[in-house]
């Protein structure tokens, strides 16, 4: 069997690994217009100039020609079958400040910035167990 033929037999599989999230998710239709770019940036909550400077760049790009590499063979992109934005719905508000977080974390030592009215971005989480093993992790949110 080639390369190729292997590698179109594993794309066809089923995925049987057992890894898989079911995510609620905000998706726009496929393909790219400037419908789209402006479906794209409302979602986003973004300013009017950033829209249209998106905008002009879409236009630009549709009177490009894609490149036509040397030795290198590959069909045409369907530009039109891809989804361009899906992100997962918000599941509620974030929380706002560390008394806020699960209370897993209390007791633990906690470093973040200095003012504790700011939204959370990074918090430092430091354990040892009873042995003296440590544990650090870094949990972050976007805000």
């Amino acid at each position: 069997m080639t390369t190729t033929e292997t590698l179109k037999k594993l794309a066809e599989e089923e995925y049987k690994w057992g890894f898989s999230i079911d995510l609620d998710t905000d998706t726009v239709p496929r393909g790219l217009s400037e419908d789209i770019v402006r479906l794209i940036s409302q979602k986003k909550k973004e300013p009017a100039w950033l829209l249209e400077w998106r905008l002009k760049a879409y236009r630009h790009w549709t009177t490009m020609r894609e490149p036509k590499w040397a030795k290198i063979t590959y069909g045409p992109i369907d530009y039109q079958g891809i989804t361009y934005y899906s992100a997962p719905k918000p599941k509620g508000a974030a929380p706002k400040n560390l008394e806020e977080v699960d209370p897993a974390f209390a007791g633990l030592d906690l470093v973040r910035g200095s003012s504790r009215e700011l939204p959370i971005h990074h918090v430092l989480v430091n354990t040892r167990d009873d042995s003296g093993h440590c544990a650090s992790a870094l949990v972050s949110r976007m805000s």
